[in-house]
């Protein structure tokens, strides 16, 4: 659909406004720099991105009231 209606909805876009909360433990954390602010695992981003991909389908199938509501604001969104 995205392609055919001409909307720009690449993964920013869609993120755009959207906030979630996401802890995750590790054992071994390596992090880059002196205040040890950023994490240097790229191992890390790819396991949390995988879990929310999978889970935020899981909750749009399971709420879909609430789902179409954030569909319907990603759309607009993209639509200005």
């Amino acid at each position: 659909m995205p392609a055919a209606s001409g909307l720009d909805l690449d993964a920013d876009r869609i993120a755009e406004g959207q906030t979630a909360v996401v802890s995750v433990t590790l054992d071994r954390p390596g992090f880059l720099g002196s205040v040890r602010g950023l994490l240097g695992r790229a191992d890390v981003g790819s396991g949390v991105a995988q879990a929310v991909r999978e889970h935020l389908g899981t909750w749009l199938k399971t709420h879909p009231e609430q789902g179409g509501a954030v569909v319907d604001r990603v759309l607009r969104r993209a639509g200005t």
